[in-house]
């Protein structure tokens, strides 16, 4: 088990983060990717599917939602619609003026 001591703290990694600009922005880049896969994630969830169940629900294969729920591969507009209707959900995207000044773009669906 690693010592304590050997780990950074958040405030660390944070302030080293903000001190490289190319560091930040492919954070900026990214954050986008992540809160998508956060929302299917939280999608799936919410209806107690595993990613199995989740995928045959909305006719996907298990892979590609993993691919989504890492936040490392890009989705389509339809496709969130149709995990939407497939689970009798709304679809919501939003423009946040106000968060776009504090952090980087947020999706929620």
């Amino acid at each position: 088990m690693a010592n304590r001591n050997s780990f950074r703290r958040l405030e660390d990694v944070e302030r080293a983060w903000d001190a490289d600009p190319e560091l930040r922005e492919a954070y900026r880049r990214e954050m986008p990717y992540a809160d998508v896969a956060r929302a299917i994630i939280g999608l799936r969830v919410k209806h107690g599917l595993s990613q199995s169940d989740f995928a045959a629900r909305v006719g996907r294969p298990q892979s590609y939602i993993a691919r989504l729920e890492s936040g490392k591969s890009n989705v389509e507009v339809g496709t969130l619609l149709s995990f939407a209707k497939a689970l009798g959900e709304h679809l919501t995207i939003d423009f946040d003026a106000q968060a776009a000044a504090q952090e980087p773009s947020r999706v929620l669906v």
